[in-house]
C-alpha cells in the first residue's frame, strides 16, 4: 500500500512544527515533529520522512503557516 501524507508546517521563531496527516488509512495516527528553526527546511523534511520510512513522493500536499510576523 502506498503511504500518502498531507504535511502541515508551522514556522515559528524558534521551532518548526510539522504534522503529517495520513491519507492512506484514516485510523493511522498523525505524526508530529518539532525541529529547531535554524535547520534547512528541505533537508529537515527529507530526514524526517526517511526516519518515518517514507519518501518525498509520499507527500500529497504541504501547507505552511508562520508566526514570525507576530513575534
Amino acid at each position: 500500500m502506498t503511504r500518502r501524507f498531507a504535511l502541515s508546517l508551522d514556522q515559528g521563531g524558534s521551532f518548526l512544527d510539522i504534522v503529517a496527516a495520513p491519507l492512506h488509512a484514516p485510523d493511522d495516527p498523525a505524526r508530529v515533529a518539532k525541529l529547531p528553526r535554524e535547520e534547512d527546511l528541505a533537508a529537515a523534511l527529507v530526514a524526517m520522512l526517511a526516519e518515518w520510512a517514507s519518501a518525498p513522493g509520499d507527500v500529497a500536499s504541504i501547507r505552511i503557516a508562520t508566526t514570525l510576523p507576530a513575534n
